[in-house]
């Protein structure tokens, strides 16, 4: 492990204290067994690596005793040196929620004393920017355009058609199996973060255009979308399908990432007229707000919507 041994909850020193890498691999074993995806792991596993040196830094005596070391005032010195300084605003609170995590988990298991001192650290405020994302035309534009210019068109249309329909997480649409898919009620069955299940109904073209790469398949691997011998898409092989479909289309721009798709996907169906909380279903997010950061709709759009539904517009004044 990156951020620290294979120690059990129950694996001591000799002195009757666990050793940091032993309080990291109970907080590794505590996210997985919570269902956290293995990229959530391996994010906080990374973030734990700055921990680790930054204890060593600051006295090696550190690591054989973490909660005699871990204090308010250690916490912020070690957030001063040069190297968290450098750090982008948004690592340096994943790592600070790293370290949260790991106290509060080993206090779950009784490794820890009573004091979290993470919590006394005031919290971080991030300037929100709105990711980049399509606007409808162009959305449609990209598809409208990829069967001319894809080697694998039937296949590659209804990945980013259903995609776009409906807004999932890119590892929600990689694990797609042929199972997933409930003909008869239109609908999707997804495994979302944290091993949470949710239905999420298909588009009529959507699933005609899966109907039509299914026809074309001659293997039997079970799952949705293959990349090379029956195996699934790795989320950095969709990103670059993404990537050489967009140079072909003519819609490549630096920094936009296959991810982005969330964000229009969302938008769309917000554009089209859904609701917030429908559309937070479809998303699968436990949290209104959440949903809301996702959203965005077009200047023009917004204002025809205000001109057109306006619900105090019932003709003149009556005497």
């Amino acid at each position: 492990m990156k951020g620290g041994g294979t120690g059990d909850a129950d694996s001591l020193t000799k002195e009757g204290r666990t050793t940091w890498d032993e309080l990291v691999a109970v907080y590794l074993r505590d996210l997985a067994d919570r269902g956290r995806s293995i990229y959530t792991v391996r994010t906080y596993e990374t973030a734990l690596v700055f921990w680790r040196r930054a204890l060593v830094k600051y006295d090696p005596a550190a690591l054989h005793d973490p909660p005699a070391f871990i204090t308010l005032a250690a916490i912020r010195d070690m957030l001063r040196t040069e190297e968290a300084l450098r750090a982008h605003p948004r690592t340096r609170r994943i790592r600070t929620q790293a370290l949260d995590g790991l106290i509060r988990a080993c206090l779950r298991a009784g490794l820890w004393p009573a004091d979290n001192p993470v919590r006394r650290l005031p919290k971080m405020r991030i300037r929100r920017v709105l990711p980049a994302f399509w606007t409808i035309p162009v959305a449609r534009d990209f598809l409208q355009k990829l069967p001319t210019v894809s080697t694998k068109p039937y296949r590659d249309t209804a990945i980013f058609r259903l995609y776009l329909a409906t807004g999932l997480r890119l590892n929600e649409l990689i694990r797609l199996t042929r199972d997933d898919i409930d003909w008869s009620t239109h609908r999707l069955h997804v495994l979302g973060k944290g091993g949470k299940e949710r239905r999420v109904p298909m588009s009529e073209p959507a699933e005609r255009d899966l109907e039509r790469y299914l026809a074309t398949r001659q293997d039997d691997s079970p799952w949705l979308f293959t990349a090379r011998a029956g195996r699934p898409f790795s989320p950095s092989g969709m990103e670059k399908l993404f990537v050489r479909l967009c140079q072909r289309t003519g819609h490549y721009r630096p920094g936009f990432s296959i991810r982005n798709l969330r964000h229009t996907a969302l938008s769309a169906l917000l554009h089209e007229g859904l609701d917030l909380p429908s559309i937070q279903a479809i998303a699968g997010h436990e949290n209104l707000t959440t949903t809301e950061g996702y959203l965005h709709m077009e200047p023009e759009a917004l204002v025809n919507r205000v001109r057109t539904k306006n619900p105090w517009d019932h003709g003149p004044p009556r005497d």
